[in-house]
């Protein structure tokens, strides 16, 4: 099955490139980038839950649902992330002692029984799973949730943002501005050009999910209301356009070209 290499997804990228390394860098893990506190609350941890995080990462959310009461399993295929939330868990000591499991694994062949988990975490892992990973990933979580079991998914970017409003956007900075912007968002991240191989949108998000759950909701969350859409340009000051990105991300139908951020929760 195709896949990206796990040997890219270092410590380098953990802690340099990945979504909330600067929360991380700050607070060892016990403060959540705004995406995974999203999660976090539509998870609900608490005392009893079996929560298993797919893609553990730093760990930052496998320690949250512990330090909630909740039993939290993270696997990850890359060994620097095992060892990232390793240490992240480590930190708290006791506080979370017999709680936490953290073991090496592919989501796409999870090494647990079926009906053994009350919620699935599947955070910022979509977009880099190759189609078919994909569907076995979300077979995979319906196989080991309970009835009744939830799955959480974030992922970003949203499709639309990269395939319409981005061009758009560096057609009208060109004319305004006279400057030039990469041909592609990836470009100003560019191991994204490698990782993010299925980037999605509302609906194909959906008709994945609806493979396996029959009660699924996915939408749009502007997760970071005060951040700008797109970021290109750091110099960018014009307080109109900051005003119109940030009223776009949240009304019908702009926000399906302007919110970058799509949430999902399927019930088993």
């Amino acid at each position: 099955m195709e896949s990206v290499r796990s040997s890219i997804y270092d410590t380098r990228y953990f802690l340099e490139l990945c979504e909330g390394h600067r929360q991380f860098a700050v607070s060892q893990g016990l403060m959540l980038c705004p995406r995974m506190a999203r999660a976090l609350e539509l998870t609900a941890p608490n005392a009893g839950m079996q929560v298993l995080d797919v893609g553990a990462g730093r760990g930052e959310v496998v320690l949250h649902a512990a330090l909630s009461g909740a039993h939290a399993v993270g696997i990850d295929y890359s060994a620097a992330a095992v060892e990232l939330t390793s240490s992240t868990v480590s930190t708290v000591g006791g506080r979370v002692r017999g709680k936490v499991s953290i073991i090496r694994a592919d989501g796409c062949g999870m090494p647990f029984p079926e009906n053994a988990y009350d919620v699935v975490l599947m955070l910022d892992i979509v977009e880099h799973l190759y189609p078919t990973q994909l569907d076995a990933a979300i077979a995979e979580a319906h196989r080991v949730l309970k009835p009744g079991g939830r799955l959480v998914i974030h992922t970003a970017p949203n499709a639309l943002v990269h395939r319409l409003t981005y061009p758009l956007f560096r057609i009208l900075h060109h004319i305004v501005r006279g400057t030039l912007l990469p041909r592609t968002l990836d470009e100003f991240n560019p191991v994204n050009q490698s990782v993010h191989v299925n980037k999605q949108t509302p609906w194909s998000l959906r008709r994945s999910l609806r493979k396996q759950f029959t009660k699924v909701r996915v939408w749009l969350e502007d997760t970071n209301p005060s951040s700008a859409l797109l970021k290109p340009d750091a110099q960018e000051d014009r307080a109109w356009m900051r005003f119109f990105l940030c009223a776009a991300r949240r009304h019908h139908p702009w926000k399906l070209f302007c919110c970058n951020h799509i949430f999902a929760v399927a019930v088993k």
